[in-house]
């Protein structure tokens, strides 16, 4: 085993300069998307209002939901000119809108009547319109953003107790003063800690939330399915996840430092990530480290999470053939074999460029963040890095009909 020789978390979690800050959204970032989502709100509410009173003689008020990397606080800032921050937030009306059988036309009609409304919205702000995707309604907001705008019929005996969430997580609020003593990101907000703790609905409902496609079609939602597990496993770490939510953080701007498209997809990296990955307290280079060691083998191969109802068989690395695992493999082994030779290292500066190797110039260059790395006993370092990762074998407990 390589020994050690620098502390290098500094270097990711400064406070203002560190690497973490530089990939996360800027609050002016999350403002500007906040301003953008009210728009879309305020302006479709009375137009799908009037469009369900057409169907039932009821005038329904859609509901509206962050989903995705915004939804699990892991949504990066963009790694190179041509990538951009991803905002999915869905629009939500009750399956009696469509009638029983929620039929092809129905999908069409739904898109239509929202794809009409946007772009007349879109005219007015200066947006584009993009519906090249048969599952959504593309904004393109700003330099270096869109919004996905996703279109949802959901169960009527659901619809009454099914919450909105226009929260959009920079970072996870944490219930414990362990570790370095934060409660809360700077650029976030104490009373959006309630949407955090309490954001659940019921999986057994989740099933039965339907999709519209443009062309035609509905097709069930699993996004709900997806962020409930990953909350859950943030919820069984020590530190309710942070530094899990961090590591998965690092491991996409790599992908995205690496690939300007492609590369391992956000799902599966959050996979591998929670697969491997082992509380380091205040050391997130080492735990960084720890998963990195397992990332290369992973992407050769299949990868299940039994966790994710609905998907226990579902293989997320199905979509890469031969070549393209061995290519995203060895891309990871040099991952790896940088982080480790900027820990081994005992020259700081030497250990910046190498980390800039995998991670790119948003890492700091400033080596007064580096300090040694203090010794534990052999036994010990050997336990840390012998002893399996923590993997969750089945869900937790779901509280239901919590609202976010």
């Amino acid at each position: 085993m390589t020994a050690i020789q620098l502390n290098l978390h500094r270097v990711f979690r400064a406070n203002e300069i560190g690497y973490i800050n530089k990939i996360k959204p800027t609050p002016e970032q999350k403002s500007a998307l906040e301003v953008c989502q009210r728009k879309i709100r305020a302006y479709l509410k009375p137009v799908l209002k009037e469009y369900s009173f057409s169907k039932l003689n009821i005038g329904i008020t859609p509901r509206f939901r962050v989903q995705g990397s915004w939804a699990y606080g892991t949504c990066n800032q963009p790694a190179q000119q041509a990538q951009e921050m991803d905002l999915d937030y869905g629009v939500y009306l009750p399956c009696a809108v469509f009638g029983e059988q929620r039929s092809d036309e129905s999908a069409k009609e739904y898109f239509a009547v929202v794809e009409t409304a946007l772009r007349a919205l879109s005219h007015d702000e200066g947006w584009q319109v993009d519906t090249s995707k048969d599952t959504c309604i593309r904004l393109n907001v700003m330099r270096g953003a869109h919004i996905d705008v996703p279109l949802y019929a959901v169960p009527d005996a659901m619809f009454g107790d099914f919450e909105e969430n226009h929260t959009l997580l920079l970072e996870k609020a944490s219930l414990s003063k362990s570790l370095e003593g934060v409660i809360f990101d700077s650029a976030y907000t104490a009373d959006a800690q309630p949407e955090i703790i309490e954001d659940l609905i019921d999986l057994q409902q989740i099933s039965t939330i339907h999709l519209a496609k443009s062309n035609g079609g509905w097709k069930d939602s699993d996004c709900e399915k997806v962020r409930k597990w990953f909350n859950e496993t943030l919820e069984s770490k020590i530190d309710e996840g942070r530094q899990l939510r961090y590591i998965v953080r690092y491991l996409k701007a790599w992908r995205d430092e690496q690939w300007q498209s492609g590369g391992p997809t956000s799902i599966l990296l959050m996979i591998i990530a929670a697969k491997h990955y082992r509380l380091f307290e205040s050391r997130d280079d080492l735990a960084l480290h720890h998963v990195t060691s397992q990332l290369a083998e992973t992407l050769k191969q299949d990868v299940y999470e039994t966790g994710i109802e609905g998907h226990e068989e579902e293989n997320f690395n199905a979509k890469f053939n031969h070549q393209q695992r061995l290519e995203n493999a060895r891309q990871a082994a040099t991952f790896h074999e940088n982080i480790t030779l900027a820990l081994s290292t005992g020259n700081p500066s030497l250990s910046v460029v190498t980390l800039k190797r995998p991670l790119g110039s948003r890492i700091p260059e400033n080596t007064s963040l580096i300090t040694p790395h203090v010794a534990v006993t052999a036994e010990a370092l050997n336990k840390i890095f012998s002893t399996p990762a923590q993997v969750s074998q089945a869900p937790a407990v779901i509280r239901s009909q919590q609202g976010g």
